[in-house]
């Protein structure tokens, strides 16, 4: 639409604007009145949240009508095109009855039967890479040799392919899952595949049982040791597509907590595809890193170096919690 076709005085105003355009008869126009006492209730959604550019080239324009600033295509305007709320689109799993993350309603836990024991085993000392693919750090376990079964993984023997964070903007606000309404600062997951029924990490992702994904809740305390270890390194993968390769010894078991009782349900990948394939086995007990440890994460970029100024900081990377509809939730190991 030209701009001076149309303007606020007599000769052009809102009066006149149907002559031109049609569209201006219709009956979803706006503004409106909002009557209160008209008003409902949404149903619950997820919280609607904005993020923008503050170092970038603006243009400010007279048109004639009002002042406008343009963003002149600064990338940030792109970002919540791509979020959660639009994966549908692409990935129509993601509109499934077996969603994750969800929210651990206490009163709804069901005590589960007598089952052998959750057991773990990681190799310690082999090579690892760490990656920045965009929306989080993640280490990946190059295909060395380590155990998940026990508990409701059946006779399955699961290995860890890869291990990642999701964080929030803020101090207690980030993780995935939620304990009664509650966020904690972040959520480390550990990602197994059925070793037991499948060839591959690409296979097992498609399948019902084919995943087991250990998560821990992070809240805001003492320096994570262990964790340490890969978050001094994320300043040499800032950006998009960055890798590293590190050798010093580390343990995932000690990612873990003390306390080794847990939640478990049938579940999906938080991120695309959000594929409905993840046995989840959510600790209860969270563990503890530091605030500077988590600082370090927010400093990462989702755009590639050659975007410069525009590579946006990674400040969260949460899916929000989803209906846990008619799934089992159940609880092991007490308190």
């Amino acid at each position: 639409m030209a701009d001076n076709e149309w303007g606020y005085t007599c000769e052009n105003g809102p009066a006149t604007w149907i002559e031109k355009f049609p569209q201006a008869r219709g009956t979803r126009q706006s503004p409106v009145d909002i009557v209160t006492s008209r008003v409902k209730s949404g149903a619950s959604l997820p919280p609607l949240k904005w993020r923008y550019s503050v170092n970038h080239p603006r243009s400010i324009v007279n048109p004639g009508y009002c002042w406008r600033v343009d963003e002149n295509g600064n990338k940030s305007i792109h970002l919540h095109s791509t979020g959660p709320a639009t994966w549908i689109e692409k990935f129509p799993q993601a509109r499934g009855t077996r969603q994750s993350p969800v929210d651990i309603v206490t009163s709804r836990v069901k005590s589960g039967a007598s089952l052998p024991p959750l057991k773990w085993r990681y190799s310690v000392n082999h090579p690892r890479s760490i990656v920045n693919p965009g929306y989080c750090w993640r280490v990946d376990e190059n295909g060395y040799d380590s155990e998940l079964k026990g508990g409701p993984l059946n006779n399955d023997v699961y290995k860890l392919q890869q291990w990642h964070c999701h964080w929030g903007a803020l101090n207690g606000e980030g993780s995935e899952h939620t304990v009664d309404g509650r966020s904690f600062s972040g959520e480390l997951h550990l990602v197994h595949w059925n070793t037991s029924k499948y060839h591959s990490f690409g296979e097992a992702a498609g399948k019902p049982d084919g995943l087991a994904v250990l998560g821990v809740l992070l809240m805001v305390g003492s320096k994570h040791r262990e964790l340490d270890k890969v978050v001094q390194l994320l300043p040499f993968v800032q950006h998009k597509g960055d890798k590293v390769t590190f050798c010093e010894p580390l343990d995932p078991a000690k990612l873990l907590p003390t306390k080794t009782a847990y939640w478990t349900y049938p579940g999906s990948l938080t991120t695309p595809p959000c594929t409905e394939s993840v046995i989840w086995l959510l600790f209860k007990e969270p563990v503890q890193v530091s605030a500077e440890q988590l600082s370090l994460m927010r400093k990462l970029k989702c755009g590639e170096a050659s975007c410069g100024v525009e590579a946006m900081e990674l400040l969260h990377n949460y899916r929000p919690t989803l209906p846990l509809g008619n799934r089992e939730l159940r609880e092991y190991g007490g308190n």
